[in-house]
């Protein structure tokens, strides 16, 4: 990875070379600014559709209640439209896509919903979550 390509970007992300604590003190996390710089530093990554959907396979929706079951389309219509997030139905917060994962390349250790790297970066001392055949729930 480019470190000098990464410091000139979080110069110009954080608005003029503002000290990037100030920055992280505007509600943004050092690991946060890191893995944007990271994304804007690497080279783009293509996931085929067999990457993408292999996990539908497995997917049983008689065993997913009807909150899963709606999580589970609209992640599926997110990927069918190659988009790296999605809105979850009953909270409103934003959901990173298996796609934004694989582009990833690796589990980023934050448990998150759709991972399909079996949480192997996620602490030990970080809630365990259990696959139910779409995603981690």
């Amino acid at each position: 990875m480019d470190f000098l390509k990464i410091e000139r970007l979080l110069k110009s992300i954080t608005s003029s070379g503002s000290s990037l604590s100030s920055f992280a003190n505007k509600g943004r996390s050092y690991r946060f600014i890191m893995q944007m710089a990271a994304e804007k530093c690497s080279a783009p990554v293509n996931v085929s559709d067999s990457q993408l959907f292999s996990f539908l396979e497995n997917v049983n929706e008689k065993k997913l209640n009807e909150t899963e079951k709606l999580i589970h389309k609209k992640h599926v219509d997110a990927l069918q439209k190659r988009l790296d997030t999605y809105k979850d139905p009953s909270t409103g917060y934003t959901v990173i896509t298996r796609l934004q994962h694989l582009k990833r390349g690796s589990c980023c250790g934050n448990a998150c919903r759709h991972c399909p790297f079996n949480h192997k970066a996620v602490a030990a001392d970080k809630p365990i979550k259990t696959f139910n055949t779409a995603f981690y729930s």
